[in-house]
Formats: C-alpha cells, structure tokens, sequence
C-alpha cells in the first residue's frame, strides 16, 4: 500500500488549505480489504471516521476540511479475517510517503494545515530581497552629535573587533551606528538588489542591542531624531524599499520610563511605586521580585493581558505607522500569548491593513507548542503574515555542512533524501501566503554568521571567549566555507520566500555568536571582499530579471546522496536549480539532458517551459 501526499495522485489541493477547502485523498492497496477507513483528528482533539471508496486497486475519499487549525489522518484497513493494518506517516515526518504500521500509530499523522479563509498577505511583501541591519554595528553618519556621557564605552575606531567582556543582555559596547549611517547607504542597497530592510530595535534604550527598551515612543538618542528616521523612510520608498522595524512587546528594560528600576525617569515607575499606573503591566510581588525573561533581571516580562499595557502599545503602533513604517518583526513570539497575538493582527490591520507582522520563530510555526501542550496558531490567518525560517536555515546546514551546526551536541548530517523530505514537510504544513513570505536567511543577530558554520571552524563550547574572539580563518577553512555559502545562498535565492542578507555576509564577514556576529560592518574592502559582494550583486539581480523565483511554484526534479535539483516555475518560465555538496563533480540526468555540475558548485538553468523544461 501506499500514500504520498506530496504527489497530487494521491491528495488534491496539496500542502495547507483555506477553511471549508475539499479535500481528496488515495491509498494505493495491493488487494481489495473488507473496509477501509479514514481517520481524522484536530488541535481541538476531534475525532471523525470515513469510510473510503474503493475503485480498482485503490480507495478513495472527498471530504471538507471546516475547522481553522491543524488536521491529521491515516488509513485503517480492514481484511476479511477482521485483522487491521494502519498506514501513516513516516517517522519523524508529517508528510510525504508513509509507512505501514501494525498497530495504532499514535504519532503518524498526515498533516493538514487549515488556515481562515480571508487570510492574505500585503502583495508587496511576498517575493524580493531583504537585508537586515543591526543599528549599532552597519553604518555611522559622524556629523550625527549626541551626549556621549549617557554611553559607557563608544569606539573611537570603527574598525576595531567588538570585545568579548561584555556580550549579552547588558551589552553597552557601541560603534554609534546610526539611521543618518543607513541614509547614506542606500544607494550600496539597492546595488544588491534590495526592496526591503528589516531593522533591529531603535528604541530609546540602555543596551547596544536595544530590546531592553526604556520607552516604545522614541528613537535612541545615538540613533538619531525622529525626522532621520521619517527621512530614511521616504528616500526608501523613493527607491522601492520597504522599512520592517523590530519590536519585543514581551519585555522591556529595567531602566526603562515603565519599570524605572534606578529612578532615571523620576520617581514614578512600576519597581518603585507600588501605586504606579505601570505596576500591574508587569509581574511583581510585594516585596519587589519581578519577572525577568529567561530570569535576566534587565528585562522584566511584561503582562501581556493588561488592558492598559494594550492601549499603550496600540498608541506605539499609530505612532511608528504614521511616519510611514511597513511592518513590524516581533521577537520571541513563542513568548507572546495567541489572544494578545491576535489582538495585535486586528490593531494593526485596522490601522493600516498593508502593514507586515513578522514573528520569530526557532521551529515549525505550525508544530510549535505552549507551555501547557497546545499548538500555537502562528500561521492560521490570524495572527503573524510570516516568520523567520530557521527550518530552512538548519536544512541547509545539515546538509552542506554535514551536520556541522552551532552547538557541539547538534548533529544532524542528511543526505539528499532527507533534505528533500524535510524542505518538502515545510512546503506542505506552511500556508502558500506565507511561503511565499518567509524571511529565509543563513545569518542573523542571534547565531553564528555562517561562514564560520561553514568553515569547520571549532565550536564555540571548545573555546573561551577570548579565543572566539581572536579566532582567524585559514586559507583553506575560508576556501571551502565561501563555496558552501555561495551554494547556499543562491539556494535561498532560488527558494520560495524573502532571501534575507545580514548585514556583512555579502563581503563575507564570519564570526562566532554574540557579540562576535555583531562586528560593525567592513567598509573597507579587500580583493576577497570585493569578489564576495560583486558575485552577491550578479546573482541577486536574478531576483529583479525572473518574476518567476518571487511568484513561481517548486517542484523537486532530482535528489540523491549529493545533489538536489528543483524547479521554480509559472506559466511562461521555468527555472531550474542544482547543488552539489560533494568535493567530486557529477553528471546528473533531468529529462532528456545530461547536466555536470562541479564538486562544491551549483547550476542555475534558465529557459522557457516551451524550450527544456517541458521534457522534464
């Protein structure tokens, strides 16, 4: 017997469905069985039964899909001498090819993921290049004057490493980046194709890092005023560039005009005035403990179900939409509650229904949980548009680095198979809306730049600090770590969703997790410099030449131990993309044609569908 639901012979619509969408689905069987039954269950813990037609060496089954969340099925079959056998999905995985179990597969599911039928997403987002800029770190405007003392430590170099002493929550090392710093790197912007920046905090704020912020209402004095930051709005969209800022409405800083830890912001505050109109947006007890997220005293959590703490943030929302804004990334949305998520779509949709809400998301947004067990409704239509792929981000490490990932113990080598199984279960459980939205990077702020993944540099456990610090790549660990990030990104590139660029990686910047990741940004270019950011212009323009790879379909067309080979396609282009992750060259077979590929390389093949690729 078997059942693919990736194959559209065996499931009709594939992968995610709107509410009240008809589903079809087939089990091929080698024999006619007394019965054959469809089980179906959801999030809500319903249970249904069908019972499937058979039609000549298989059986068959329509049915609605009505209930908003997460649906799982497998086949129960039943022979004439009252034995059962149950078919469901593969270990491990929610879709694809199942297996035979031969009893109750109590964890081998078919996903189906049912999202609300008005779910859309702002047009303009879906598709492009985004880049992403750590304020502190990517460009400083020096005529930009602010008071000094307020910091504790300003490089007077901008090209000095960052130290190692102070790295985390309390991170007060700064390089003055500022938004007059990005003003004058639009124009380097928009040479790698860019049509969206995604932004870290600009919040007035205690740390380099600023989500420890001190109010949601203005900008950083180092940063800049608020007329910077309404000027580099509209000289971005004057080129087509979009403008995402960060925000965490889970915590903010102790030193901050809400919680006023140290009276900078007077005597008000929640820690010291048990009267405060700030005291119950947080948790405190009477004798002053709080709160702090992850037990960092520096950031108490606040109270997400306050009223009043909602009616602030929807004043913060109208007041960064009205300079002209075009999304917010949410951090730690995991740590956000799905009523105050929800609350959150319906107060920015009405304000402005063509704002962006990005959450980050470590995991499968579909399969993540709550602390009580329940499945999160991240991407059901009403809540986030999007989330941080870090799915695809660890896909791609596993396989081109073989297993080789941040941490010491994460060892997750695949091969071609699993990689297709794996990108394909994230294809299936994402609803199309968001696929085709989804921030996909190889670096961000918060793990190791990727080069340093890919250079098979040591871990991070193995040295201290220091050491992380002063580490210099060789020769050869730099040779074979610029050819798996070139694989790599032009993988992202030609993937479905939002390549996104931390800032430094299109010159090949590297460098260890916090605060190592976060250097300021190379102006200064050498030779390998340069070759880096003109082979990241050449390739990104592939984004602004073929419509196809921001609006296509996928389609896989060859995997094996090595190589993987896909299309993205509509109706007048297709364009096909080959890795090869082995050292050694290969001949690989598509269709009618013989295609070499060198070791440590990709092929990117660009024709009409009329020409090549309708013999595939």
């Amino acid at each position: 017997m078997i059942h693919n639901n990736f194959d559209k012979k065996y499931k009709l619509p594939f992968g995610a469905v709107k509410q009240g969408t008809e589903i079809y689905l087939r089990i091929d069987v080698d024999k006619e069985y007394k019965q054959c039954f469809l089980r179906l269950w959801t999030t809500a813990q319903k249970e249904q039964r069908y019972k499937m037609n058979y039609v000549d060496g298989y059986y068959e089954i329509n049915f609605p899909i009505e209930e908003v969340g997460l649906n799982w099925y497998f086949f129960i079959l039943e022979d004439f001498n009252d034995n059962l056998k149950f078919y469901g999905s593969d270990y491990g995985y929610t879709a694809g090819t199942g297996i035979e179990y031969s009893s109750y597969p109590h964890k081998g599911g078919f996903q189906i993921t049912c999202y609300k039928k008005d779910f859309s997403i702002p047009s303009w987002f879906s598709g492009g290049i985004m880049y992403q800029i750590f304020p502190d770190r990517f460009a400083r405007d020096y005529t930009h004057k602010f008071n000094t003392e307020k910091y504790k430590f300003i490089h007077d170099n901008w090209d000095e490493p960052v130290g190692h002493t102070n790295c985390g929550a309390d991170n007060f090392e700064y390089y003055g980046g500022n938004i007059s710093g990005i003003i004058n790197k639009i124009e380097y912007l928009k040479s790698l194709s860019i049509n969206k920046i995604y932004i870290n905090p600009i919040f007035k704020s205690k740390s380099n890092h600023r989500y420890d912020v001190s109010t949601y209402l203005e900008i950083d004095e180092m940063i800049g005023l608020i007329d910077d930051f309404k000027k580099l709005i509209e000289l971005c969209h004057k080129d087509n560039i979009k403008v995402i800022i960060d925000v965490s409405w889970n915590h903010v800083g102790d030193d901050s005009i809400y919680f006023n830890k140290y009276k900078t912001f007077g005597e008000d505050g929640a820690y010291n005035n048990k009267n405060s109109n700030y005291r119950d947006w947080f948790y405190i007890k009477d004798n002053n403990e709080y709160v702090g997220w992850w037990g960092i005293e520096t950031l108490p959590v606040l109270n997400k179900y306050n009223q009043n703490l909602r009616k602030h943030i929807e004043k913060a929302v109208e007041f960064w939409t009205s300079l002209g804004i075009d999304g917010f990334r949410l951090d730690v949305i995991d740590e956000l509650p799905d009523q105050f998520l929800e609350w959150f779509r319906v107060t920015v949709k009405n304000i402005n229904k063509d704002i962006i809400i990005m959450g980050e998301v470590w995991d499968d947004a579909t399969l993540k949980k709550d602390s009580n067990g329940a499945f999160r409704s991240f991407l059901y239509g009403n809540s986030q548009d999007s989330v941080m792929n870090y799915c695809l981000r660890n896909l791609v490490i596993d396989f081109l680095a073989y297993g080789c990932s941040e941490k010491e113990t994460l060892h997750y080598n695949i091969d071609g198979v699993n990689f297709y199984k794996r990108y394909m279960n994230i294809l299936n459980n994402y609803p199309i809306e968001s696929l085709h939205s989804m921030m996909n990077f190889l670096s961000t702020h918060d793990v190791n730049r990727i080069l340093t993944v890919f250079s098979e540099c040591p871990y991070s456990e193995t040295l201290t600090k220091e050491e992380q610090g002063k580490f210099v790549l060789t020769s050869s660990q730099y040779d074979i770590g610029i050819k798996r990030l070139k694989i790599a990104w032009s993988f992202m590139l030609c993937s479905i969703g939002i390549p996104s660029i931390f800032y430094g990686d299109e010159i090949g910047m590297c460098g260890y997790n916090d605060p190592f990741n976060r250097n300021p940004m190379k102006w200064n270019l050498d030779k390998d410099n340069m070759d880096m950011l003109n082979w990241f212009k050449d390739i990104n323009s592939l984004r602004v030449k073929h419509e196809v790879l921001n609006a296509g379909g996928t389609k896989f067309l060859y995997f094996d131990t090595d190589v993987i080979a896909f299309s993205r396609y509509d109706e007048s282009e297709e364009l096909i993309y080959i890795m090869n992750r082995s050292t050694e060259a290969r001949d690989i077979i598509i269709g009618d044609h013989n295609i070499h590929i060198n070791g440590l390389g990709y092929e990117i093949i660009i024709n009409h569908s009329d020409m090549f690729c309708n013999q595939i």
